[in-house]
């Protein structure tokens, strides 16, 4: 419990880049073993590593069916009100399988657009504002992530 507080402070302080990276990747944390099933399906519907979905998840939300109190942003993908990949595929941000489809699908959209994964995780909004230091780690977590079997 400590630890974790400690890691979770030092990573709103916005330090220690390398406390991220100890963290396991969020595929192999408890919170993401009940979504499988949904992070499989978004993974062969938008054809991304299962890994690589269930990191963004853990990201974005840490598994939690949340509305973000800085934006609009809702659901385990924390996508925006009127996002256009959830309106075109009717999607429900606050329907957790439907969050991690929508945000599958256009992480998907994102990396196609910018060929990569740091522009489609700035494109996505995941390290939008962050310090250089944490993009980083955030963008190190997401590639382990993506060659991840």
């Amino acid at each position: 419990m400590f630890r974790s507080v400690v890691i979770a402070l030092v990573w709103a302080a916005g330090g220690m880049s390398g406390a991220l990276a100890a963290e396991p990747l969020w595929i192999d944390r408890p919170a993401a073993q009940p979504w499988l099933p949904a992070l499989t399906s978004a993974a062969q519907q938008s054809d991304l590593p299962l890994a690589l979905i269930a990191e963004l998840i853990g990201i974005e939300s840490g598994y939690r069916n949340i509305h973000n109190p800085h934006s609009s942003a809702a659901g385990f993908g924390q996508q925006i009100a009127h996002n256009r990949t959830m309106a075109r595929h009717k999607l429900h941000p606050m329907r957790p399988a439907d969050s991690i489809m929508g945000a599958a699908l256009q992480f998907r959209e994102e990396l196609d657009r910018t060929h990569s994964l740091a522009g489609a995780a700035r494109a996505y909004g995941t390290t939008a504002g962050l310090t250089p230091a944490r993009q980083k780690a955030i963008i190190a977590r997401l590639e382990t992530a993506s060659r991840r079997l």
